[in-house]
């Protein structure tokens, strides 16, 4: 009983949660464009597309390295798909041609229920002094 309670709670508020998770998905993605130049949305942003996951990719950036920049920070990204975490390389973006490039910089944000605006604008602020620091020292 407590389950199907459980389940009745979440079934009364998960349309709003699915909405605020699309906003907050969409504000990461406008903010990052805003602020970092050679950059790609590599996520949909329609309705059909997942609303607790934002991938984006920075030119001539090493995921590996901007994920351990983001940790010092207290920001948690992952750099490969969740489905595929083992798998060599990303079958996704080699069938939407993301260019070797953009491709190495690539990281996956994921959003839940207790993420807010003040968050996103925190995380965007710390990615883009961290994409600005790798790209100085790799050039």
């Amino acid at each position: 009983m407590g389950f199907g309670e459980a389940c009745e709670l979440v079934s009364l508020s998960f349309k709003e949660e699915v909405d605020k998770l699309y906003e907050l998905k969409r504000l990461y993605a406008k903010r990052l464009s805003e602020e970092i130049g050679d950059m790609k949305i590599n996520s949909s942003m329609d309705d059909d597309g997942a609303p607790h996951i934002l991938n984006v990719s920075f030119k001539n950036v090493r995921g590996e390295v901007l994920l351990h920049y983001l940790e010092q920070k207290g920001i948690y990204v992952s750099t490969g798909s969740a489905c595929s975490s083992k798998a060599k390389g990303n079958r996704i973006l080699e069938a939407i041609k993301l260019d070797k490039e953009y491709a190495e910089g690539t990281i996956r944000i994921s959003l839940g229920y207790f993420n807010n605006i003040d968050e996103v604008e925190y995380v965007v602020e710390n990615i883009k002094h961290s994409v600005n620091d790798i790209r100085k020292i790799m050039k």
